[in-house]
């Protein structure tokens, strides 16, 4: 692998420290307790759910024009249905639910969401609004997301972390809790990438690697 680049943000040193937040009485992730109502399960809608459903729906970004639906189930039994605004990329459209079991990253025609699900408020809304894919970490608030041109490292807050090289194409492979691996498309060759998360560090494999699908 070869270094692409290497970038530490300020913040890096208050990141980290958020990340292991504890308190005495009882592990708290993302800030919530771990024994309310959690995410069992979301699913993408292709259409709004119909009159006889009885579901509450929530908007997020969502005024007017054509909306992205998705529906999330509890624990505790309850249902709901977010309703996303529109946005360019109208097949760019993911969930992935966060460990802590109560919060979910949504990409919504290439915005992207992180969503209290049990609370159904909106926490973090991208300033980019052309992601394609996402990966959560294992245990710790982050999120890896790409668009066709850069990878993006976003907390539960904010962005701290955008690849200084851009490219023409860009997929996410696999994950654990310091390092994101994908493949990169670029001068019409594919290659391995992968990201340190501790380090904000990307590098770049040397070899061709295989044609994601759909590409």
């Amino acid at each position: 692998m070869a270094v692409l680049e290497k970038f530490v943000p300020d913040r890096l040193g208050c990141f980290l420290g958020w990340f292991a937040h504890e308190t005495m009485t009882e592990r708290v992730t993302m800030g919530y307790p771990l024994d309310d109502a959690t995410l069992v399960w979301a699913r993408t809608l292709r259409h709004a759910p119909q009159r006889s459903d009885s579901l509450p729906v929530v908007r997020f970004n969502a005024a007017a024009g054509t909306l992205s639906w998705v529906a999330f189930l509890l624990d505790d039994g309850s249902e709901w249905v977010g309703a996303f605004g529109a946005g360019p990329l109208s097949q760019a459209q993911k969930v992935e639910r966060c460990p802590d079991k109560r919060h979910a990253f949504v990409i919504a025609r290439g915005q992207g969401y992180l969503l209290n699900v049990a609370d159904r408020k909106l926490e973090m809304i991208t300033q980019e609004e052309r992601l394609t894919d996402v990966v959560i970490g294992p245990r710790h608030p982050w999120f890896v997301a790409v668009s066709s041109s850069h990878i993006y490292l976003y907390t539960a807050r904010e962005r701290i972390y955008r690849s200084k090289r851009s490219f023409d194409a860009l997929v996410l492979d696999d994950c654990d809790e310091e390092i994101v691996q994908g493949r990169c498309l670029r001068e019409g060759i594919w290659r391995a990438f992968a990201l340190d998360i501790n380090a904000l560090q990307l590098t770049l494999g040397q070899h061709v690697v295989t044609t994601p699908r759909g590409y």
